[in-house]
């Protein structure tokens, strides 16, 4: 197995006490090991300096990069359980969309899985729900930008995410405004193409999302026709840094 990335620090200055604080950082790091997966903390010939009193930052960033470790391999699990077969489809669908999301595509797969844990229980197959949290989740892409900032991609999925449940209120953050009345007359019609009275959690969530995508036709079309490339590249900026950060902390977790 190829070695990862070796992180070196060299301390400067006064290294009064120096042998304290090395102590006080290979004790914290035992948990993790002083070389976990590839990467490693030691004090000698430096790529880098800092100050003593730069060691707690060391440490915390350590335990950050530990913790999104794991949180990426369960998100994976989850994934996985989530999506069943749709899963690798997941994968490969956030690795080409991330970049413009501006977030890391475990990032990305993660907010997709979050949605299909909730669409799953409403009836969808797995593969449906796969392919529903893939198109909201791009979506959400589009309607950040038009937010000006405002807000960023994971916000704005969370508030795509609530209104598929029925929580709509959030939209309006976004310039989408929904009844409950628009949304049962539509999932009624569709309910009755199909043969059937009663409305489903199915119908409600498909007719929201597709009045979402009615609603905010033009930021979809600014997204794809060249308008939001400023933005889409001050994304993949975003979305290198967050691979990055993810690509240490996976290098953490045995």
């Amino acid at each position: 197995m190829a070695k990862g990335p070796t992180i070196e620090v060299k301390f400067t200055g006064d290294t009064k006490g120096l042998s304290n604080a090395t102590g006080r950082v290979d004790k914290e790091l035992e948990g993790v090991g002083k070389k976990v997966s590839g990467f490693a903390i030691g004090a000698g010939a430096a790529v880098g300096a800092m100050s003593i009193a730069a060691v707690p930052k060391l440490l915390g960033f350590g335990k950050e990069l530990f913790a999104l470790g794991q949180a990426s391999e369960v998100g994976a699990k989850k994934t996985e359980t989530v999506f069943g077969d749709s899963a690798a489809d997941i994968s490969a669908w956030a690795d080409e969309v991330n970049e413009s999301l501006g977030l890391s595509d475990e990032a990305v797969g993660t907010l997709a899985t979050s949605m299909g844990d909730l669409l799953v229980p409403m009836g969808f197959s797995r593969a449906e729900a796969a392919e529903l949290s893939m198109t909201t989740t791009e979506a959400a892409g589009a309607l950040s930008a038009w937010s000006e900032g405002q807000y960023d991609a994971s916000e704005v999925s969370a508030i795509l995410t609530k209104a598929m449940l029925g929580e709509r209120d959030g939209l309006k953050a976004l310039g989408i405004s929904i009844s409950a009345a628009e949304v049962d007359e539509r999932a009624l019609a569709a309910a009755r193409a199909d043969g059937r009275d009663e409305i489903t959690a199915q119908d409600k969530a498909l007719v929201t999302q597709a009045l979402i995508l009615e609603k905010s036709a033009d930021a979809q079309t600014a997204w794809t026709d060249g308008t939001m490339d400023a933005v889409k590249e001050q994304n993949e900026l975003s979305a290198s840094i967050a691979d990055a950060k993810e690509g240490l902390a996976k290098g953490l977790v045995p």
